[in-house]
This record gives C-alpha cells, structure tokens and sequence, in this order.
C-alpha cells in the first residue's frame, strides 16, 4: 500500500492539516513545493525502519500484539510525516 496510496495518505493529510490550522490560501503552495519532499520521505521512513518492523512483527509476534505493534508503528510514521510536514512552516 505504500507504493500505491502514500500519494493520496501524504495529499490529505496534508490538505487536512492546512485546513484545521486555518491556512487556507497556502494550500496550493504546500501542494507545489512540500508533496514531493513528503513522499520521499514517507518512502525513506518506510525503507529504513518502520517496513523492517512490521515484517518482524508479524513474523514473530504473536496474533494478539500484531494490531498493537501496527499501531505503534503507524504512530512513528505520523510524527515523521507530521515533522517533514510542519519544517518549512
């Protein structure tokens, strides 16, 4: 999935975002110069670790920790991109 969806994930968070913190007319200018930085760090994020560990945990975990450790890991995953996000701001 995050070869297929990240694009869209990354443009509505990232539309989401702008959109609670009251930065309507910036939209178009996150869009034109943060979307393709934020991919590839979502594409960074997931090569270097956060891919590696929820192969391990689903390998070796057993099936009643799987869903907390996928959360975990979805939660490192959100502070990145929120991080990568929120730099140029």
């Amino acid at each position: 999935d995050n070869f297929v969806m990240i694009g869209a994930y990354i443009s509505l968070m990232m539309l989401s975002t702008a959109l609670v913190e009251g930065r309507y007319k910036s939209i178009p200018h996150e869009f034109k110069f943060d979307l393709i930085p934020n991919i590839k760090a979502s594409y960074k994020a997931s090569a270097l670790g956060l891919m590696w560990l929820q192969l391990i945990s689903f390998y070796w975990l057993p099936t009643n920790l799987r869903v907390l450790a996928v959360n975990f890991i979805d939660i490192i995953w959100v502070v990145v991109m929120s991080f990568v996000t929120h730099l140029h701001r």
